[in-house]
Formats: structure tokens, C-alpha cells, sequence
């Protein structure tokens, strides 16, 4: 890969987060990347893979605070779709919901349809389009505790209701899911997340006792209807929404993982990553259906001295997973690295398809005081391949809160 190229240097805190959502497209010569700068400012740019040269920046639209989290994919006609925006009922920012805009003109990001609005309560978006010309969106919304949520485009452009596909049986406090969605070549819809919890509404999500923060484990259901029915990947249908059970779960049931990459392969073989978001263990663990079972492997060992912390996950078109993760090494003291610890730095993993070798490097300028980390990397979907990702990460200061004026730099990372 490339040296890292500074896409901006008025970044946001969450910049390139979050691990659910797409945020770069190849379509032909032109690579297109989108990210966050201070403190809720959609931005994209494009690269033009002819010339070897970076476009201008464009803004695309403004989000409510720092989880705005923009979320890219394309259709069949090369026009890019993304959705972003809000942060829950935080701020009353446009309701609740997503803003979802088409760009009017192919393979060109220079100009955007006006936004239509939607969603419940809405966080996180993690967006595909499907064969059937339609987006599909799971999110983090509803009513507190939130529940994992999916709302799939309608042919003349406008959105479903939100449909509650999983949550979680507690009194109302923060929760995280998480949610993924992905699509294989019939456009049967998966959609996964993570049960996470603070342990109370007493108990900050953040600053609070990180002893009662856990997630219940990892799940996921199947939709060969677009969404009509779920069931399990064995076939056996399940009533949404659903709570957590283990014979919808993704390895290793019954622990406090965190999801961070669905996706599947050229077979329309389901893969997932699931990862130890507290860097207590190395565990990075991809899991395959196949053959009406999972086939797991830990992957963590790959890390060496460094504890993985969060991860994203892809698929090329030669079947290899590709992961970008980020982590420090423990302190002297033998104490582990905290989420946004100042010696984290960005790695990327590749591992072959066939089980054998797989390589992993550092791909972020390494620097002991400020923090390189929240990477994304390029996703697959109907109608753009991903032959070699691209991998965009944040450098700079976590800051306080949801809206801070920090600023920080943005890098990509394109491949060779």
C-alpha cells in the first residue's frame, strides 16, 4: 500500500467511525471517500486512479454531532447513495432521522439529490443496495432500550416503517448493537449485532463502571423475502424482534464480544467477525457458514505485542478477508490499552481464503502521543467489487463528549 495521504486536516473526532458503515467505492478509474470533519460535516473526495491525483473536497451535507457516521454505497447505474445523520433522540436533530441522498450524476460525487428523511430514533447507519435496485439500512433506534432496527427502501424511492429486528430484554439505558446488514447474489438480507448494555441507566456509557458494560453476545438472522420473515441460517424461522438466544448466535456464543464485519463471499457463504472490545484477550475470531455450521478461527495471534481493540472487516473479490484494526501495546505495567489510548496505531490483516498464510502490518505513521485509530475499509456490495481496499483512519484527539471542536487529521491508506 501507499504511504498515507492526509485527506483533511479539520477532521472530526469520530472521523472515519464507525465499524458497521461503508465509506469508500471504486466505480472504474475513480475511488470515492467520504468521512467526517469537525464537528459533524459530511466531506468527500474523489481519486482519480488515471491521473494518480486527489480531486477537490466536497461537502455533502451536516449531521448532528460527532456519530453522524456516513454510510456509502452505489447502484447500478454507478450513482453513489449515502445516509447519515442523526444521533438518536439527542439534540432533536431532523427527528430522529437519516438523511438519504442519490448523487445526480454517475461516478461523480460533485452533486447530490435533495435529501429524503427517515428513521426511528436512528444511530449508526450501516447501508447496502441490493440487486432489486433497493437500499437497505440496519441501525441502532427506537425507544430506550434501543433495539437494532431495518427499514428497506420502496420502489418509488421512499422508505419502509422502521421494523424492530432484535433487542434486549432490560429497563431503559444505553445500549449498543451494533447492527450490520449485508446482501448475497439473491438478495437474501442478513442482518446481525452485538447485545451490549451499561448494566443500568445509572451507569454511564462511557465514564462509567466498565465491569457492568457487557454484551449478552452476538446474533444474526436470515430474510429470503427482503425482509417479510427471518429465520436462523439453519432455516428455522424466528418472530422478530427477537432477544438473543444461541440458536441464532454467531461464535463464541454466550460472551462479551462485539461484532465488526458480516459480509459474504464469492459462494454466498455468510463470514462474520467478532472481536474483545475491552483488549482483556487478542481474540479477533472469523466465523464461516458452512455446510449448515460455523467454522471458526481466532485470528488474534496475528496482532503480536499489540491488543486489538476494534476491528473492520471485508471481503475482496478473490475471497480474501481483509482486516483493519487498531490497538496499543500494554503498558509496562502490564495494564491494557484503553479504546482511544495515545500508542494506538492502525493495522492491516489479509487472510487467505484457503486458510493458509496471512500477513499483517502497520499501515498508520506511528506516533506515542497521539492516537491513530477508528479505521474503515472499503465493502463490497452488488454493483462495486472490492479487488483492493482502501483504509481510511482518524489521528488525533478522542475529545469530551459528542460535539467537541477538536480537530483532527484524516488519512487513506490506497492499496499498491
Amino acid at each position: 500500500m501507499h504511504r498515507p495521504f492526509r485527506l483533511s486536516d479539520s477532521g472530526s473526532t469520530r472521523a472515519s467511525a464507525y465499524q458497521f458503515s461503508n465509506k469508500s467505492v471504486r466505480i472504474g478509474d475513480r475511488t470515492h471517500v467520504v468521512w467526517l470533519d469537525a464537528v459533524a460535516i459530511v466531506r468527500g473526495r474523489t481519486y482519480d486512479h488515471r491521473s494518480a491525483a486527489w480531486g477537490e473536497t466536497v461537502t455533502i451535507g451536516e449531521g448532528c454531532d460527532n456519530h453522524t457516521n456516513p454510510s456509502l454505497t452505489v447502484d447500478a447505474e454507478g450513482h453513489l447513495r449515502i445516509a447519515y445523520g442523526p444521533h438518536g433522540h439527542w439534540g432533536g436533530w431532523n427527528a430522529g432521522r437519516f438523511k438519504h441522498s442519490r448523487s445526480l450524476r454517475p461516478n461523480d460525487m460533485g452533486a447530490w439529490s435533495d435529501p429524503v428523511n427517515f428513521g426511528y430514533n436512528a444511530t449508526y447507519a450501516s447501508m447496502t443496495h441490493t440487486r432489486r435496485g433497493q437500499d437497505v439500512i440496519a441501525y441502532r433506534g427506537g425507544e430506550e432500550p434501543a433495539s437494532s432496527m431495518l427499514q428497506w427502501q420502496m420502489p418509488d424511492g421512499g422508505w419502509s416503517s422502521a421494523r424492530e429486528i432484535f433487542r434486549q430484554a432490560i429497563p431503559p439505558q444505553y445500549t449498543n448493537m451494533g447492527s450490520h446488514i449485508a446482501c448475497d447474489s439473491a438478495d437474501v438480507l442478513y442482518t446481525a449485532c452485538h447485545f451490549y448494555n451499561v448494566g443500568g441507566s445509572d451507569n454511564a456509557p462511557v465514564t462509567g463502571d466498565r465491569s457492568r458494560m457487557r454484551s449478552y453476545g452476538v446474533a444474526v438472522l436470515r430474510s429470503a423475502d427482503f425482509g417479510v420473515s427471518w429465520t436462523s441460517l439453519a432455516g428455522e424461522p424466528v418472530a422478530v424482534p427477537t432477544l438473543y438466544h444461541r440458536s441464532i448466535a454467531i461464535p463464541p456464543a454466550g460472551q462479551d464480544m462485539r461484532l465488526c464485519g458480516l459480509m459474504t463471499d464469492s459462494r454466498d457463504r455468510l463470514l462474520a467477525l467478532t472481536c474483545d472490545a475491552t483488549a482483556a484477550t487478542h481474540d479477533m475470531i472469523l466465523s464461516v457458514w458452512d455446510g449448515g455450521r460455523w467454522e471458526s478461527t481466532n485470528l488474534g495471534h496475528h496482532a503480536g505485542a499489540y491488543n486489538p481493540i476494534y476491528a473492520v472487516a471485508t471481503i475482496d473479490s478473490q475471497d480474501r478477508v481483509h482486516i483493519a484494526w487498531f490497538g496499543a501495546p500494554a503498558d509496562g505495567q502490564g495494564e491494557r490499552p484503553s479504546w482511544h489510548s495515545p500508542l494506538n496505531d492502525v493495522f492491516h490483516l489479509i487472510v487467505q481464503p484457503t486458510g493458509g498464510d496471512a500477513t499483517c502490518r502497520m499501515v498508520s505513521e506511528p506516533n506515542d502521543k497521539v492516537s491513530s485509530w477508528l479505521p474503515a475499509i472499503s465493502r463490497p456490495g452488488p454493483f462495486h467489487n472490492v479487488d483492493a481496499p482502501v483504509i481510511l483512519y482518524t489521528h488525533g484527539s478522542a475529545g469530551q463528549g459528542c460535539s467537541p471542536t477538536d480537530k483532527t487529521e484524516v488519512y487513506c491508506v490506497m492499496p499498491d
